[in-house]
């Protein structure tokens, strides 16, 4: 964890401000408390996003019909402008399946990140959990399997964002679970459902 960026986990995620999406239809941060949200900022001139978009292509195919909700969110670099289309055509490229969005103005990335982050490494990845609280951020520099020695750390820092996904998922799933249980012992009545006369 970089310096700074400790103080963020447990805390609520930020909501979203002037996100413009590309190939899905408006996401609100407070309609996906029945998700896990991995959030990647992007941005197609830093290597390091690029060799990370393999795995990110992954954790949305493996895992999304288990409550995973991958979102890429690209922001716009200042010495490089883009166009919408050009923006849809990268993400194309890349086979991005998951929804997308463009920071318009960088807001949301600075709530979320640049405000606390001293190093100032924009392109991070968030987990955030039912409850809408921050539980792991993984702080810049790319993760996918394979490749040479010098990729050493990319390969470790895809194991463990994988890992916290996987222990994400089975919290909501035991959490899940539980409730069934609970409703099943209530013999399928909601809290605060009133009885009839021949229940009692």
């Amino acid at each position: 964890m970089t310096e700074g960026g400790d103080q963020l986990l447990g805390k609520p995620a930020p909501d979203w401000s002037k996100l413009r999406w590309v190939n899905s239809d408006p996401l609100q941060l407070g309609n996906l408390t029945k998700k896990v949200l991995l959030i990647q900022w992007w941005t197609e001139v830093i290597p390091f996003c690029k060799r990370s978009s393999e795995a990110l292509n992954e954790f949305h195919q493996v895992f999304s019909q288990e409550g995973l909700m991958v979102i890429g969110i690209y922001y716009p670099n200042p010495f490089r402008f883009r166009t919408l289309d050009e923006i849809i055509q990268v993400a194309n490229r890349l086979g991005f399946k998951f929804p997308v969005a463009v920071d318009v103005d960088g807001k949301t990335l600075q709530k979320y990140w640049l405000d606390v982050n001293v190093r100032r490494r924009s392109s991070t990845s968030f987990l955030i959990d039912q409850k809408r609280e921050i539980c792991y951020i993984h702080l810049g520099g790319g993760y996918h399997q394979g490749g040479s020695k010098s990729h050493q750390q990319c390969q470790q820092n895809y194991k463990e964002l994988k890992t916290q996904i996987n222990k994400l998922l089975r919290e909501s799933a035991d959490k899940t679970t539980q409730l069934a249980v609970s409703e099943a012992r209530l013999g399928g009545l909601k809290p605060n459902t009133p009885f009839r006369e021949d229940q009692i």
